[in-house]
């Protein structure tokens, strides 16, 4: 085990679709920043996706940290916590705050999903 062998799964929540990524512990990016409908089979898709990656890539233990969206963010937690995955609340004062040294002028998901990642290793989850 170890630090090497843990991933943060990102999800930056919206209405319809939330985007989201997988880094490990030292935020390199192992699958690209993704868009999901918020549909049961495209949750499947999305988890299926992110368990591949872990098995190639080593990552033996993972959180997911989903960023707190009014209540946009309940499908997506409720699909991954039904799949099994530790699944943490990220609130978007924790990630402004890191998105914000980052980012000074530019607020973008792709954005938002590295500052949850350093939320997430921070412990804000």
């Amino acid at each position: 085990m170890g630090t090497q062998h843990f991933g943060i799964v990102a999800v930056d929540c919206a209405k319809w679709r939330s985007k989201w990524m997988l880094c490990d512990f030292f935020g390199r990016v192992l699958l690209e920043p993704t868009s999901v409908e918020h549909r049961r089979g495209d949750f499947a898709a999305m988890i299926v996706a992110i368990n591949d990656a872990c098995d190639a890539e080593g990552i033996t233990d993972r959180i997911v940290a989903v960023e707190m969206t009014g209540i946009y963010h309940k499908p997506i937690q409720a699909a991954f916590r039904e799949a099994g995955f530790d699944t943490r609340i990220v609130h978007p004062f924790a990630s402004s705050h890191y998105r914000k040294p980052l980012y000074p002028a530019a607020k973008t998901g792709d954005n938002d999903l590295e500052a949850i990642v350093h939320a997430a290793v921070a412990g804000y989850g």
